[in-house]
């Protein structure tokens, strides 16, 4: 199992730390670093130095930049704080009891932090007294077994110090949710993918994670045997988690090229699920088959063809980049602005392609824009190589309750390399409702419609029939174009955005969706 290291958000920032003024970061806008391969020097955003390393294998993030626990010049004042599951409910942590990936504290005039991993939050502060004190922001269906507000004091005689919130199952259920996530679906190349699974319950939780691939992908190579094979495209994973904690399983495959029965823009369908007494949690991953398109796109889950999704119903982003370019790429920063009607306090990373590198940074005046930095990546361009040129980060976040029906997420992604212009992706966009429009057939195998291609397009849309009369529809459902007895429909002159086509065969009404992407 592998488990993701990505730095803490904070929510807040308001750390002081005395330090002499040496003038702004020369990695303006990206601040943190200096020219320096091999030696970062980290600046408040004031141009105040924090703290000189040479790795960055453990990271946190102050005043909006990052530092690094394990070189700290003054060790003895710093403070770890972690979560545990406090199996016996008595408030101590055991040695045979585990640490949880999630929690949330606030520490008396610094700053509200959100933790991500086993290790915790790894605090530097400076002499004074501060109190540490447990938020239930995050963790449904937990108590505090511990005290809920802890002192430490910190001056030049302490040692390093730790602070241990315990938490235990107030109701007991069982929420196990898998997710699939890989790098851009194009055609003819070799793509990893990474299938994680998530306990959101409130027990240790023991089962089997399902993985069944499109039938049209030919071969998948797993990076860890499956303990349970099917046949090639269909395995399950045995896993066995404690809650908060998330298993992740790699394996990779081959992506078809065009031929007389794939075409640029088919839709590839994979499923993971998890089978438990709850009931059944299944994540669709939907992916379209690219050709020679800018690579650089967001993919939204649910992804269904009318964009639908339940009022109560995780929504999952991928972010996916390639370095198209003729250099390597130094730095990789992806740029998300997280919808109004999201809900902060469920946001959860669940993948990316460079583990080690990952940070993620709110900002601190607007906590909706997040930063997915990938420093010192050094990513190869795609001639130079092919499979290594590409990147992606998967994050999971929920709808805040109460939003009426008909509410629309929408969601555009930017992409920074090294210093250049932003690459913007495709918007995503999810409606949610009550329920699922339903329909109604004893034939379901001939509710396909007609192929069409490309999708995403950048306007021109062709389909390997005519149709007698199409419909071009908005997110709304207003009819905008109307078409007739045509092979080929042209909506450059549109505003880039999700549509749908509506056209009638064998009479029955088929509606397909398509994203028009213009420069």
């Amino acid at each position: 199992m592998k488990r993701i290291p990505v730095s803490i958000i904070l929510l807040s920032i308001a750390l002081h730390v005395h330090a002499q003024k040496l003038g702004f970061s020369s990695m303006t806008p990206y601040g943190g670093s200096n020219e320096s391969v091999d030696n970062h020097t980290l600046y408040f955003n004031t141009g105040e130095l924090l703290i000189t390393e040479e790795s960055l294998d453990v990271l946190q993030l102050n005043n909006g930049l990052l530092q690094n626990a394990a070189q700290l010049t003054i060790p003895n004042r710093t403070v770890q704080v972690r979560f545990f599951y406090d199996e016996n409910e008595d408030g101590i942590k055991d040695i045979d009891e585990q640490y949880l990936q999630r929690g949330t504290f606030e520490v008396t005039d610094v700053a509200t932090y959100t933790n991500y991993t086993k290790d915790g939050v790894i605090l530097l502060l400076t002499d004074g007294t501060f109190e540490f004190v447990y938020k239930d922001s995050g963790l449904a269906g937990f108590f505090l077994t511990s005290e809920a507000s802890q002192t430490i004091v910190v001056d030049e005689d302490s040692e390093v110090q730790s602070v241990f919130f315990g938490l235990a199952p107030e109701e007991i259920f069982s929420d196990v949710k898998p997710y699939l996530s890989s790098g851009n679906f194009r055609c003819n190349s070799f793509r990893n993918y990474s299938l994680s699974v998530e306990n959101n319950g409130t027990i240790i939780d023991q089962d089997t994670v399902w993985l069944q691939m499109d039938e049209r992908i030919p071969n998948v190579t797993f990076s860890q045997q499956p303990d349970i094979v099917i046949d090639s495209n269909y395995v399950g994973y045995i896993f066995d988690l404690i809650p908060t904690e998330i298993a992740t399983f790699e394996f990779s495959i081959n992506v078809p090229g065009i031929t007389n029965d794939i075409f640029v823009g088919d839709i590839f369908k994979s499923s993971a699920w998890v089978e438990s007494s709850s009931g059944r949690n299944e994540f669709c991953y939907e992916q379209e088959l690219r050709c020679a398109y800018d690579p650089n796109d967001k993919l939204v889950n649910p992804n269904r063809p009318d964009s639908l999704a339940l009022l109560d119903q995780d929504i999952t982003y991928t972010l996916r980049f390639q370095n198209t370019g003729n250099d390597y790429a130094e730095h990789v920063v992806v740029n998300d602005t997280l919808s109004e009607f999201l809900d902060l306090s469920t946001f959860k990373i669940i993948d990316t392609s460079h583990p080690n590198l990952l940070q993620v940074e709110a900002n601190k005046d607007d906590p909706r824009i997040i930063d997915f930095r990938f420093d010192n990546i050094f990513l190869p361009d795609s001639t130079t190589n092919p499979v290594g040129s590409n990147g992606h980060v998967t994050y999971n976040i929920t709808p805040l309750p109460d939003l009426p029906i008909g509410t629309e997420i929408t969601n555009t992604g930017y992409i920074y390399f090294d210093f250049n212009p932003a690459i913007v992706t495709n918007t995503t966009g999810t409606t949610l409702v009550d329920k699922f429009p339903t329909v109604s057939t004893d034939d379901i195998e001939g509710l396909a419609g007609i192929n069409f291609y490309p999708n995403p397009t950048l306007g021109t849309i062709n389909f390997e029939k005519e149709i007698a009369l199409l419909n071009i529809v908005d997110i709304y459902g207003r009819r905008i174009e109307v078409f007739s007895n045509t092979y080929e429909v042209d909506i450059s002159h549109l505003s880039s955005g999700t549509y749908f086509i509506e056209y009638l065969l064998d009479s029955r009404s088929i509606s397909e969706k398509v994203v028009l992407i213009k420069d």
